[in-house]
């Protein structure tokens, strides 16, 4: 039983560990938003290192304390949401654009920023950046209630999101 109860409340604390990056590739050429990864330094990231290190060693240490069979069915169910998260993020991003992922990365592959290709769907970098500051306070509060993070953890990460977003705009329409 406890084993059983263990393996819930891992599913439920750390279902969303690996999924802390808002990882649409095709809005940054291949690199995402930086939720996770494709971000140059950790100041410009919307989740420190440290904060990422200690959900992983949290996540390894629930993890040994599994059956296999117990971590085989937990790394099923995870990479289920995670590929539902995804596929949420990228209709998201294509909704807001107003083009499918495919028409998106013919257009990069063609030679234009991602700046570009928003400006020529009438999208200004205002609204780009309303759009990525709402998805990044999505995601602060998506990590606050899977982490049960507290209120000086989750300052930390709504006190990065300004530096965040920015990081992105300047990517997509230039310093």
């Amino acid at each position: 039983m406890k084993s059983i109860t263990t393996f819930a409340l891992a599913l439920t604390i750390l279902a969303g560990a690996s999924v802390v990056g808002l990882d649409t590739a095709e809005a940054h050429g291949g690199k995402g938003f930086g939720f996770r990864g494709g971000m140059h330094n950790n100041e410009n990231t919307l989740v420190p290192q440290e904060l990422r290190e200690e959900w992983r060693a949290e996540k390894r240490e629930m993890l040994a304390d599994l059956t296999q069979e117990e971590r085989q069915a937990y790394r099923e169910e995870h990479r289920a949401e995670k590929q539902e998260y995804r596929e949420a993020k990228k209709e998201a991003f294509e909704e807001f654009v107003g083009l499918e992922k495919e028409e998106i990365r013919e257009l990069k592959q063609d030679g234009q920023s991602m700046g570009e290709i928003l400006e020529g769907q009438g999208i200004s970098e205002d609204e780009a950046e309303e759009f990525l500051t709402e998805r990044a306070n999505e995601k602060v509060d998506f990590l606050v209630e899977k982490h049960d993070l507290g209120a000086v953890d989750e300052q930390t990460l709504r006190d990065r999101i300004a530096n965040f977003v920015q990081s992105i705009l300047d990517r997509w329409f230039g310093e």
